[in-house]
């Protein structure tokens, strides 16, 4: 950061993705607004007090880069009429924003077409730690659309370039849980190749 910038974090002033809301209620205080003024900012989210109580202040180069970062520092209220006026202005902002919000949450989430699995023999093969042998697991897993869930509760990516399906014994019944087929017993049938 340069110094100025510093300099204007000293002086109340920051990027708006650093404003809280406390530093904005703080900032109403030091200009000594009415009471009724600050319950209401109290009241309203920070999106809208960012967007009615903010303004840009100034630039400042930031980071090693020296990017160039807006500032910016709580609007000065130099009488009732102006605060009168923001308090509509905030209330009106506040309602459309809880309005979109709601209707957020009440839009229909789109479904998820349920995911359709299918019971394969596999091999799959890695490389011990030095390189020189190569261990070979096969057995049966269950595949989706990119993975292969193994019984021991692991899974292998289907793109893999060691991965190999060999046989697909048929499609899982509709209602198949991947927790219902995990089971921790059963053994894979695994070999060094030197």
């Amino acid at each position: 950061m340069s110094n100025n910038a510093v300099a204007a974090y000293n002086e109340g002033k920051m990027p708006l993705s650093k404003w809280r809301k406390k530093d904005i209620l703080a900032g109403l205080k030091r200009q000594h607004v009415s009471v009724d003024f600050l319950k209401a900012a109290e009241k309203t989210s920070l999106p809208v007090l960012k967007n009615k109580l903010l303004e840009y202040t100034e630039y400042h180069h930031t980071s090693l880069r020296y990017n160039i970062t807006n500032f910016y520092g709580v609007i000065h209220i130099e009488n009732q009429e102006q605060e009168l006026m923001l308090m509509q202005q905030m209330a009106k902002a506040q309602k459309d924003y809880s309005k979109k919000n709601i209707e957020k949450k009440a839009a229909p989430k789109t479904i998820k077409s349920p995911t359709q699995y299918y019971l394969v023999k596999f091999s799959h093969s890695t490389m011990s730690a030095d390189g020189k042998h190569k261990k070979v697991i096969s057995g049966e897993g269950v595949i989706d659309e990119k993975w292969c869930h193994l019984k021991d509760g692991t899974k292998r990516k289907l793109n893999g370039k060691h991965f190999d399906i060999i046989e697909t014994i048929g499609k899982m019944p509709t209602g198949f849980s991947l927790e219902d087929f995990y089971d921790g017993n059963y053994q894979y049938d695994s070999h060094w190749e030197y």
